[in-house]
């Protein structure tokens, strides 16, 4: 069975982060064990040219039994166009996969579904976050996004089969899509474990140094859309700063949403105590997660919540909001409050602060929890369901 995956989220700006970083993941995954075990023969999908997608071929896929890359030649940019991206997916794209002769076509990229009737489609879905919250991302004013996004969800509902990163995202898909239940398989992502661990005291002391972080701190990593519920984690902090000599420290990216967010919170006592830090690099973030009190991760919805696994593998304990996927992550390993109660979750941060017994309790269970995600074990399930639909287990 020939198996063609598109490999280009990798090849883009945010290759390390999101969408980029699962498909990478999911491609050094892959073993030449696990290819012949389901007879396969598996190619890979560039944006760009051979000679960009062959130098990446070592470090995307290692082990696998690639035995061609196809590339679009610069006809696939990954920036294009609002007006474009509906004739890249639908003519370009379906006629590149179908090129490689390929019997599925392993969809990375929720923006690049390409459907054919020379082949099967099966589409990873991360999340249908702009259909929970429209007026934040699908809003009247851009009228391309909406069609965009509308041609993009017409493409997943005409696939022959979807995995879902949680469960989470599987029921938002029969929800909001309509998409029978049995069409939609769940297998949930992981982190490199060789990246993410528990650092050592001194690992700890170099990188809190680099931040000029010189006391015991709550730590958030992330984004700042209104989803994040990052205003109403600074109100909870900015509540307790009184009764604790913690700080807050938070990073991400700060664009225009995280700039406005600062500015909101210049003037309100205890300022001084939340630590701006702006973008930081992975190969910090596992001192930050392992040096924090907790990773408070108040988000209101997400399609997996890769941070709070990598804290827990970090041995981080992780204070979370009670919704969408994050408990199916974190289990028994996190603290949990209601995402609109500022109070609930001060609350929670103020008895991770003053309880020290349930700090090592959270990090214990995190740490074991966070064992049973693998990208090995992502890569052999969704080998499986590729397999399966590709040998007419599939619409």
């Amino acid at each position: 069975m020939n198996l063609c995956i598109d490999a280009g989220a990798v090849e883009n700006a945010h290759r390390e982060r999101g969408i980029g970083r699962c498909t990478y993941e999911l491609l050094r995954a892959l073993t030449r064990e696990m290819v012949a075990e389901r007879a396969l023969d598996v190619q890979y999908l560039s944006r760009f040219s051979v000679l960009t997608v062959g130098a990446a071929a070592a470090r995307h896929a290692p082990r696998s039994a690639v035995s061609a890359w196809t590339a679009t030649h610069g006809r696939l940019p990954y920036q294009l166009t609002e007006r474009w991206k509906p004739v890249e997916t639908r003519v370009l794209l379906a006629r590149e996969v179908a090129a490689t002769g390929a019997d599925v076509f392993l969809a990375t990229d929720p923006q690049a579904v390409a459907i054919s009737r020379r082949f099967r489609t099966v589409a990873l879905l991360y999340d249908l976050i702009p259909l929970r919250f429209p007026a934040e991302y699908l809003p009247r004013s851009a009228p391309l996004r909406r069609a965009s996004f509308a041609m993009q969800c017409r493409a997943i509902r005409q696939a022959s089969r979807l995995i879902a990163i949680s469960e989470a995202t599987r029921r938002d898909a029969v929800e909001l899509l309509g998409i029978p239940a049995s069409n939609v398989e769940v297998v949930p992502l992981a982190v490199d474990a060789g990246v993410f661990q528990p650092p050592s005291p001194a690992q700890v002391a170099q990188v809190l140094a680099l931040y000029g972080i010189d006391r015991s701190y709550f730590f958030y990593v992330g984004g700042f859309d209104a989803r994040k519920n990052v205003a109403m984690m600074v109100e909870a902090f900015l509540s307790l700063a009184s009764r604790t000599d913690a700080i807050l420290a938070v990073a991400g990216e700060p664009g225009r949403l995280g700039t406005r967010l600062r500015l909101r919170f210049e003037g309100s006592p205890y300022a001084d105590r939340i630590r701006w830090l702006g973008y930081v690099p992975e190969a910090d973030l596992p001192a930050l997660y392992g040096g924090a009190l907790a990773l408070v991760y108040p988000s209101v919805y997400e399609g997996f919540g890769l941070p709070v696994l990598e804290a827990m593998s970090c041995g981080a304990p992780v204070v979370a909001a009670r919704i969408s996927s994050l408990p199916e992550v974190a289990g028994e390993a996190a603290l949990y409050s209601d995402p609109d109660s500022a109070d609930q979750l001060a609350a929670a941060m103020t008895r991770i602060a003053a309880e020290p017994a349930l700090r090592d309790e959270l990090r214990s269970r995190g740490v074991t929890r966070a064992r049973r995600f693998s990208w090995a074990e992502t890569a052999r399930r969704v080998l499986d369901v590729c397999t399966r639909v590709g040998h007419g287990g599939g619409r």
